[in-house]
């Protein structure tokens, strides 16, 4: 057990840090298309919802160490840039932040295609 332990510790010490706290407002809510999205790259994420009910939010938190100060704003999970006149099957969003390696992304819109 001990072993394992201190190998998990090894594998994952150059990511401890400390906690973020992040404050984000979502885009406007008039940004309804890609090309309106100007609060960064527009995203295509697995999930997309507000992150009090979203169902792996407060997990993905942990992993990238942020704390939210609305726990209310909508969030996408497992999200990967979206570029004009690409696809998405999921849920398209337009997000204030989403530099969290494309575990989650924070303060978002949904967008139309």
């Amino acid at each position: 057990m001990f072993a394992k332990l201190v190998v998990l510790v090894a594998t994952f010490g150059g990511l401890v840090s400390a906690w973020t706290t992040v404050t984000a407002s979502p885009p406007a809510p008039t940004v309804t298309s890609i090309s309106q999205c100007n609060t960064g790259a527009a995203s295509c994420c697995n999930s997309f919802g507000s992150a009090s009910t979203l169902p792996g939010v407060s997990t993905a938190l942990s992993l990238v160490q942020v704390v939210l100060d609305d726990p209310n704003i909508n969030v996408g999970l497992a999200c990967a840039a979206l570029n004009v006149g690409g696809s998405c099957t999921q849920a398209p969003v337009c997000c204030t932040d989403n530099d969290f390696r494309s575990v989650i992304a924070i303060g978002c819109n949904s967008i139309s295609l």
